[in-house]
C-alpha cells in the first residue's frame, strides 16, 4: 500500500524551540518512545494500547514519520523495539528518528503515522523511510543493545563491532531499552581495521553514554590499537581523581585531563570532538564543554587503525555500563552535541514531571472524519481514567 493511503491515525509531535542549543543543528537524531506512562514517553498512547480502537502494528511495521501534516515529506526511522500491550504500562516502543533541522526561534513539527487495516512493512534499509538515513552523519551507530553476537552497526558502512570478553551482556538501560554491561575485566568492542578518517571536514565526534560502577578507577572509553603504541590515543574518564581526558600515548606522553565529578551509578553523556585542521580535541560532559587539547598528527593517523571501546590501547577496561556508541565524521559541532544529549536526556514534555522535556505530543487525529475523532476522544480519555486510577 502506498504511503499515506490506507493509514487511519496521525500525531503530531512538537519539538521545542526552547530546548535547540543555538544555531540551526542538522541531522538531529531524536528518539521516540514509550516507557510505560504518558508523562514519560513521547508517541501517543493509543499506538501501543493493543486492545484499544487505533494500535499500530506490534513490530511497527505501519509506522512512519513526516516532516509534514499532509504526509508528502518522508523521513528516516530506526524501529529498535515497538511491542504493544493490552495494558499500555506494560508496552515499550523504541525509535530512533532524523528530525532535520532544528532551530532556537521556531518549534519544529512532525507526524507520526499508524493503524493501517493491513500488514505493513517497514521501507528498505536503503530507500527512503529506511534506518540507514537515520545514521547518515555517522560512520558508525551502535545501540548497543544485542543479546548474542556482535554489535550491529546501523549506518550504511556496516562497520559492525567486535564483542569481547563476556559481552554481549544486556541490561535493562536508562537513555534506551537496553544497554551493555561491562565487568572492567575483559569486555570491550573492536573496530578492527575501520579505516575511520575525519572526512572532508576534518572532524570526527565520538559519542557514548556511560554509567561507571568503579570508584577510584581509571576508566578508558576509546582508544586505537596498532603495532606499536607510538601514535595510539586514548580518552578515558577516572573516578578517582574526577577528570576526563586523553591523549596521545608515546615516548613522552602527552595527556591532558579536566575536571568532571562522577557519582558512581549515575549515567553520563560523553562526546569527544577532534579537529584535524587545528589538532586539538574537546572533551563534552552532558553537554557541556570541558576543555580542550591539543594532539599532534599521529591522531588523524590512527583514526585508520582499529578502534576500540570500553578498552584502552593497554589492557585497561571500563567497569560499567555503556550505552549508544555514534561514530560521527561528518561536521558537526557544540550546538549538535548538547542538542543531541536534550533529545535523548529528556526526550518528553510533561508540564509537571519533565518541564525540560524535549518533544510535546499533540492530540491524535483520524485521517477519516470527524465522527471517528469524537469517538477517539472520548475512547481517550477514559483510558486516561483508568491508567491513572480514575474512577
Amino acid at each position: 500500500m502506498a504511503f499515506p493511503t490506507g493509514w487511519n491515525r496521525k500525531c503530531k509531535l512538537t519539538l521545542r524551540a526552547a530546548r535547540v542549543s543555538g544555531g540551526t543543528p542538522g541531522n538531529e537524531i531524536a528518539k521516540l518512545w514509550w516507557n510505560g506512562t504518558e508523562a514519560d514517553s513521547n508517541i501517543p498512547l493509543e499506538m501501543v494500547d493493543a486492545d484499544g480502537s487505533y494500535p499500530a502494528q506490534d513490530g511497527g511495521g505501519d509506522i512512519r514519520v513526516t516532516l509534514d501534516e499532509a504526509g508528502t515529506q518522508l523521513t528516516y526511522i530506526h524501529i529498535r523495539s515497538f511491542e504493544t500491550d493490552n495494558n499500555p504500562a506494560n508496552a515499550r516502543a523504541e525509535i530512533a528518528v532524523d528530525v532535520g533541522t532544528l532551530n532556537t526561534s521556531t518549534d519544529v513539527e512532525v507526524w507520526v503515522w499508524y493503524n493501517t487495516a493491513g500488514s505493513e512493512s517497514q521501507p528498505a534499509a536503503d530507500a527512503l523511510g529506511g534506518y540507514e538515513g537515520v545514521y547518515s552523519i555517522c560512520f558508525a551507530a551502535c545501540p548497543l543493545d544485542e543479546n548474542t553476537g556482535d554489535f550491529n552497526d546501523w549506518s550504511e558502512n556496516g562497520a559492525d563491532a567486535t564483542a569481547n570478553g563476556g559481552l554481549p551482556d544486556r541490561v535493562a538501560g536508562e537513555v534506551t531499552r537496553y544497554e551493555q554491561d561491562c565487568d572492567g575485566a575483559g569486555d570491550y568492542g573492536n573496530f578492527a581495521s575501520n579505516g575511520l578518517s575525519t572526512g572532508a571536514e576534518d572532524v570526527v565526534v565520538f559519542s557514548i553514554w556511560v554509567t561507571p560502577r568503579a570508584a577510584d578507577a581509571y576508566l578508558p572509553l576509546f582508544g586505537s590499537v596498532s603495532d606499536t603504541n607510538d601514535g595510539d590515543f586514548s580518552f578515558y574518564i577516572d573516578t578517582e581523581f574526577d577528570e576526563i581526558g586523553g591523549g596521545v600515548v608515546g615516548n613522552d606522553p602527552d595527556f591532558s585531563d579536566f575536571t568532571q565529578a562522577f557519582t558512581i551509578g549515575d549515567q553520563y553523556h560523553i562526546a569527544i570532538r577532534y579537529r584535524a585542521d587545528t589538532e586539538q580535541a574537546e572533551f563534552y560532559v552532558n553537554g557541556d564543554s570541558k576543555g580542550t587539547e591539543n594532539f599532534d598528527l599521529a591522531f588523524g593517523l590512527r583514526l585508520q587503525e582499529a578502534v576500540r571501546f570500553a578498552r584502552d590501547n593497554f589492557s585497561d577496561y571500563f567497569d560499567g555500563e555503556i550505552d549508544e556508541l555514534l561514530i560521527i565524521n561528518t561536521t558537526k559541532g557544540d550546538n549538535w552535541i548538547k542538542t543531541y544529549y536534550r533529545l535523548w536526556s529528556d526526550p518528553a514534555y510533561d508540564a509537571s514531571s519533565h518541564p525540560d522535556g524535549f518533544i510535546i505530543v499533540g492530540t491524535p487525529e483520524s485521517t477519516g472524519g470527524d465522527d471517528e475523532e469524537l469517538e477517539h476522544d472520548i475512547y481517550r480519555g477514559a483510558r486516561r481514567g483508568i491508567l491513572r486510577g480514575v474512577a
